[in-house]
């Protein structure tokens, strides 16, 4: 039931943003609003538990890729810096809004989670310059950089204002960082 219930909510939540009720994520599943508070006390922890569960996938993906010991440094940072959470609909700028108006709490997990959670990318980075793939580069400059580029990216204020997607956004840096570590060989 409580897979059901979120799953109905992350529909609502593309339709509605975070306006939608609680009346109307019950009505919804063809259920009572006793059944929807047996799952889930509040709305709130209904959106906490997608937030947390939106972190996690994003743990689980890093772990999963830094393990990969058929990928080299490049495929792995492509992999770490193109993902995108499929819960809590990251990709729309307006749930993003909603989160950070209504959700507070919530929101500063996620905004956490893209300021300080880059230790994986830098355990990659310094993979790839030992290894040789990648130019011998300021770890921590570029790790600000890549914090700095994906803040502005998620930043709810600022996709009202572009013109393509998340998606777009992100594979777009992620090809620009990426290609521009890589070490080139001279063939001269």
């Amino acid at each position: 039931m409580r897979k059901r219930i979120l799953a109905c909510c992350l529909d609502l939540l593309a339709v509605r943003g975070l306006k939608f009720t609680t009346v109307e994520l019950a009505n919804s599943l063809g259920i009572s609003k006793r059944t929807l508070y047996e799952q889930f006390e509040s709305k709130e922890a209904i959106i906490a538990c997608l937030v947390d569960d939106a972190i996690e996938e994003v743990h689980k993906h890093e772990c999963e890729i830094y393990a990969r010991d058929d990928w080299n440094a490049v495929q792995k940072l492509y992999a770490l810096l193109s993902f995108v959470p499929s819960g809590l609909l990251i990709g729309n700028p307006h749930v993003l809004e909603d989160l950070k108006r209504y959700a507070p709490m919530q929101w500063n997990k996620v905004d956490q989670l893209l300021l300080h959670e880059w230790s994986t990318i830098t355990k990659v980075l310094e993979d790839g310059i030992a290894s040789g793939e990648f130019r011998s580069v300021h770890v921590p400059a570029i790790v600000q950089a890549m914090r700095g580029a994906s803040a502005a990216i998620f930043d709810p204020r600022e996709a009202q204002h572009v013109t393509f997607s998340l998606h777009q956004a992100v594979e777009t840096m992620t090809d620009v960082f990426v290609q521009g570590l890589i070490q080139k060989v001279d063939t001269k």
